[in-house]
């Protein structure tokens, strides 16, 4: 696939909280009150939750106790439905308890127990005790820029500190928040995301606040121009870098999902296309969480310019079911879901690149019925290709895939 990505752009040219481990195991009433309790809150009915947490804690204490790493689990989900009911004053003592008991337990210094002040400022916040809430933000902020993690997770704590600075009536120190939690979002998202639109209008307030009027209307009107952009179907993809390591390509798993949702959403003609495809041909040869099977059918859509883009859509789409499962191997699940994929590219861009024998056969029997492409798509599978064969080639070893 070397020579891939130069093809590529030459055809193009052409056509225009994370959650704590579970600690000892639940009784089975416990369990299913906490999976009861989940199925309720993600129906909104958080009083119903609520008391199936407050049921699932009693289980828990009398079985496990306080000190397990489950109970903690279970205590900060019934915080969050006090939250959600607007129950503050209870979500904020429920949190505290939390707080205390993770850090007795557990520790007083790592990114979970930093999490948990953050949501405990949170609560804090909407209860109105903002001195309080800033205090164990700013415990949080320090807790997690000790791990030097400047990731999605920093800029929500970053954003929680901004408008308990605010709320403290700190506007500078606000202001210097909300750019950090900017920053982190406009990398992790792009500036034309819903997520960086909406946050950079809480520092537009923050400027007023502060008397920086002229700062205020400069970015009313940059996020009126986003939002119009946005209106047509402007996207931010990330910068191309080169995957020196399997561990490298990992840290960019997200960006990589940016750029093959772009890929496979777009026309062969649109702006970006080069880019997600360079992206996408980099970070695939790169991976460990992904593995991609070329068969001979496969490999014949890279020769040819009018069935390249076919190619890049195949890698693709084999790289978005890899990461849409967490399953790495190649297996004929991945092969059909992709080439399904593909066929879908295929028939929306079909006009800009002509007609592809290969993919024409598929499109046929697509079109009767998904049976018969499942057969068809069976009896062409390249074969299966799991990690350990990969390791095994990279080592200079013949393998041959299994059907």
């Amino acid at each position: 696939m070397k020579n891939t990505l130069m093809k590529f752009l030459l055809a193009l040219a052409t056509f225009s909280l994370t959650g704590l481990t579970q600690g000892k195991a639940q009784n089975k009433d416990a369990a299913k009150l906490d999976s009861l309790a989940s199925q309720l809150f993600a129906q909104k009915d958080f009083a119903k939750s609520l008391e199936m947490r407050t049921l699932q804690l009693e289980k828990l204490r009398t079985t496990v106790g306080e000190k397990d790493s489950t109970y903690n689990l279970t205590l900060l989900q019934k915080g969050k439905c006090y939250y959600r009911l607007k129950q503050y004053d209870d979500a904020v003592a429920t949190a505290k308890k939390v707080c205390e008991l993770y850090a007795a337990n557990f520790s007083d210094h790592n990114s979970q127990y930093a999490f948990r002040l953050d949501n405990l400022a949170l609560y804090q916040s909407a209860a109105q005790q903002y001195k309080e809430g800033l205090a164990n933000v700013e415990k949080a902020l320090t807790i997690y820029g000790q791990l030097q993690r400047n990731n999605a997770d920093m800029s929500v704590i970053l954003l929680h500190a901004a408008e308990l600075s605010h709320f403290c009536g700190d506007n500078a120190t606000a202001i210097a928040r909300e750019l950090l939690a900017l920053n982190i979002i406009r990398r992790e998202n792009g500036e034309h995301s819903d997520e960086y639109i909406d946050e950079a209008d809480y520092l537009r307030q923050y400027y007023e606040a502060n008397g920086d009027k002229d700062k205020a209307e400069a970015l009313q009107t940059r996020l009126e121009t986003l939002k119009e952009e946005t209106d047509k179907g402007i996207v931010d993809l990330p910068p191309i870098i080169d995957f020196k390591s399997p561990e490298v390509a990992h840290e960019h798993n997200k960006d990589a999902s940016r750029c093959i949702e772009y890929y496979l959403n777009h026309y062969v003609r649109a702006s970006k296309m080069s880019e997600a495809a360079t992206y996408i041909i980099r970070w695939s040869e790169a991976s460990a969480d992904c593995h991609i099977a070329i068969g001979e059918n496969e490999a014949k859509m890279e020769t040819k310019q009018e069935s390249l883009p076919y190619y890049v859509a195949y890698m693709a789409s084999c790289s978005r079911y890899a990461l849409k499962t967490g399953k790495s191997e190649f297996t004929l699940d991945t092969f059909e879901d992709a080439m399904e994929d593909v066929l879908n590219f295929y028939i929306a861009n079909k006009q800009y690149t002509g007609e592809v024998k290969y993919l024409e056969k598929y499109l046929e029997v697509y079109k009767k019925d998904s049976k018969s492409l499942k057969v068809l798509l069976k009896k062409n599978f390249p074969g299966k290709l799991t990690e350990e064969m990969v390791n095994r080639v990279k080592n200079g070893e013949k393998v041959k895939v299994e059907k």
